[in-house]
């Protein structure tokens, strides 16, 4: 079925990933996280009315691709860049008005030798094979892009660790913001981070290819909402 066009007065439905990011997004049911709160009342503050559901990452482009949802996270990678919408500024993303910065990070298990440089990896396998959360771009295409053999297997940041701690990849790569907590517990004292991260990413509000155009003078003004309460507390992080 064609996506339906949101008319005067739909609230818009924003759609996040069913997992906790500290501080920025919280576990559903959970208190907002700083990028929930800024998101919500820069909304209210442009009396837009928002709806946020939480779903897997790959539910939530399938939520969209229906119409169910208007709006995601993400980061401008080239297949992001194809099937969303982010804020533009002379044909390029406006970098001024993203929503969050994310660490990315190596996991690996203890006593292996593997470093990262910045740019590559040295001390370990040639062509590791690196465990990736499922349907997470922001940190696959970047490993792609370097060339890096995948396993995108894993569902959730647990599911991950428990691959690289029982051998089925070589590395892990995610978020640290979601990964840093789980080492922190027993289960996860085999393994520990890389101390340099792996690269640092950007996040933005996105909207769906299919949104009715009627809502782009109030998707602009968010956007700019957004950058203007961004780096204030109470969104500011830490």
């Amino acid at each position: 079925m064609p996506a339906q066009e949101p008319v005067a007065g739909h609230a818009l439905r924003l759609c996040l990933p069913d997992f906790a990011v500290p501080p920025y997004l919280s576990a559903p049911g959970e208190p907002a996280g700083t990028a929930q709160r800024l998101l919500h009342d820069s909304a209210q503050a442009l009396g837009l009315d928002l709806q946020e559901q939480r779903q897997p990452v790959r539910r939530c482009r399938y939520t969209m691709s229906l119409g169910e949802a208007e709006l995601t996270l993400a980061s401008p990678t080239p297949e992001n860049l194809d099937e969303l919408r982010f804020p533009m500024r002379d044909g390029r993303v406006d970098t001024s008005r993203v929503l969050l910065q994310i660490e990315l990070v190596w996991v690996k298990r203890r006593g292996d030798a593997y470093a990262w440089d910045g740019r590559a990896l040295r001390g370990g396998q040639a062509q590791p094979l690196v465990g990736v959360r499922s349907s997470l771009r922001s940190v696959q295409e970047p490993l792609r892009a370097r060339g890096f053999r995948l396993d995108e297997q894993a569902l959730s940041g647990r599911q991950l660790l428990r691959k690289l701690q029982a051998g089925r990849v070589e590395l892990a790569a995610g978020m640290r913001g979601e990964l840093e907590p789980l080492l922190r517990e027993p289960e996860f004292r085999a393994l520990e981070l890389i101390e340099r991260p792996l690269a640092r990413i950007e996040i933005y509000l996105a909207a769906a290819a299919k949104l009715d155009p009627a809502w782009n003078p109030r998707l602009e003004r968010w956007w700019q909402e957004i950058a203007r309460r961004r780096d204030t507390p109470p969104y500011a992080a830490p």
